[in-house]
Formats: structure tokens, C-alpha cells, sequence
């Protein structure tokens, strides 16, 4: 058997669940039961998206590190040519 438990909610929180309810033409429990399910259904997911943020920057990283070095030389000089467009 479930017991009934009512919270002390202060007169600004009652004002935001009025509203809520009122722009989602839903009842006053269920705008109070959404909000922090919502809420906790980011927060959870939050986390998932960190750990793979984190990881997809990891793989990043690890295939910037194999990239060779930039090169050093002019584009006439890689091609082979003076700066006459001589070839070399």
C-alpha cells in the first residue's frame, strides 16, 4: 500500500508547476512527475555523452600523433623546379 506524501513546496515552485502544466495542458502531478524524470534522463545521459566525447577525442589524438610531418620544402622545390620553373 502506497502512502500519500505531501512535499512543502514553496509559493515559486507552485507558480512553475502551474505554468509548466498550464503550456502543456497536462495536470499538475504529472508536470511535477515529468520535470525531474526528464531531467534525470538528461543528467544519465550526460554521462554517456561525455565517456564518448572523450573517447572519439582520444582516437583523434592517437591518429594525429601517426601523421607524418608537415613538409618543410616549397611546392616548386617538392615538384622539382627552380624558382624559375626551371626543373631542378
Amino acid at each position: 500500500m502506497e502512502v500519500a506524501v505531501s512535499p512543502n513546496i514553496n509559493p515559486a515552485t507552485v507558480a512553475l508547476v502551474d505554468e509548466l502544466a498550464r503550456r502543456q495542458g497536462i495536470r499538475k502531478t504529472a508536470a511535477i512527475h515529468q520535470a525531474p524524470t526528464e531531467r534525470l534522463h538528461r543528467l544519465g545521459h550526460a554521462d554517456i555523452s561525455k565517456d564518448r566525447t572523450l573517447d572519439e577525442l582520444r582516437a583523434i589524438r592517437k591518429g594525429i600523433t601517426r601523421l607524418p610531418e608537415p613538409e618543410k620544402r616549397s611546392d616548386e622545390e617538392i615538384v622539382g623546379f627552380d624558382e624559375h620553373g626551371i626543373p631542378n
